[in-house]
C-alpha cells in the first residue's frame, strides 16, 4: 500500500479544510468533512501499478509550471528583514494591546511588569492632561 503524494499544502491540506469548530458532543455528527485527493485512501499495488522510486539526486527534480516560473533567488541573495532581534512594545502600542485583550489595571500592571523584565519595553514617558502645566520642568 502507498498513500498519495500530495500535490500542494494550500489546495490539498485535509486538516486545514477541515471545519471543526463550534462544534461539541452533541453535534459532532454535523460535522462534513472534505473530499480530497491527499485524503483518499491509500493505493493498492499490484502488477499494473508501479513502485515509485526517488530520484536519484536532487538536480533531477522538476518543478511545477507554478514553480518554475518564479525567479529563484540564492540563499547569498536573501536577507530578512528583521533579524532575531526583539521588536520592542512602545507605550502606545502597550495600551493598545492592554485595551485589546480587555485587561484590567492590576493585569495590565503585571504586564507592563513582565514585559520590562524581559526587556521588551522601550522607554517612554508620557503625561496625562492634569500634568501638562509641569511638562516643561521635566524637559531634557
Amino acid at each position: 500500500m502507498v498513500g498519495r503524494e500530495s500535490q500542494n499544502h494550500v489546495d490539498g491540506c485535509y486538516f486545514c479544510f477541515s471545519k471543526i469548530r463550534g462544534y461539541n458532543a452533541k453535534n459532532r455528527k454535523c460535522i462534513s468533512y472534505p473530499n480530497l485527493p491527499s485524503a483518499i485512501g491509500t493505493i493498492t499495488q499490484g502488477p499494473d501499478v508501479p513502485i515509485p522510486l526517488p530520484p536519484d539526486s536532487i538536480d533531477t527534480i522538476v518543478l511545477s509550471d507554478e514553480e518554475s516560473s518564479e525567479e529563484t533567488i540564492s540563499e547569498s541573495d536573501f536577507e530578512t528583514e528583521h533579524k532575531n532581534t526583539p521588536q520592542l512594545f512602545t507605550q502606545c502600542e502597550l495600551n493598545d494591546l492592554v485595551r485589546d485583550q480587555g485587561l484590567s489595571k492590576v493585569g495590565a500592571e503585571i504586564l507592563r511588569s513582565r514585559l520590562q523584565s524581559k526587556h521588551m519595553l522601550t522607554i517612554v514617558s508620557m503625561y496625562r492632561k492634569r500634568e501638562t502645566e509641569f511638562t516643561p520642568f521635566f524637559g531634557e
